[in-house]
């Protein structure tokens, strides 16, 4: 059985972290992350290639991570019949 809270908080400061990590390392280094950088403005707008775009881009990540991460944990236990 998941905790669907723990589960959630969890995904949600690795999900943050993901995405504050790559902004910052496309803002040091460059082009290599810009792949990456196209996608996730689609899909969190306001992101930009800034510290304040990374705490802007940690700060969605967690949002979504959580209740990305509440839902699946809800729906495994439900159907794991728990």
């Amino acid at each position: 059985m998941l905790k669907p809270v723990s589960f959630g908080l969890a995904l949600g400061i690795l999900w943050g972290a993901v995405l504050a990590i790559c902004i910052i390392l496309t803002k040091l280094i460059g082009y290599p992350g810009m792949a990456f950088y196209g996608p996730l403005q689609a899909i969190y707008f306001g992101i930009e290639i800034s510290w304040l775009g990374a705490l802007f881009g940690a700060i969605c990540g967690f949002v979504d991570g959580f209740f990305g991460g509440l839902i699946f944990a809800w729906l495994y236990n439900l159907i794991a019949g728990k």
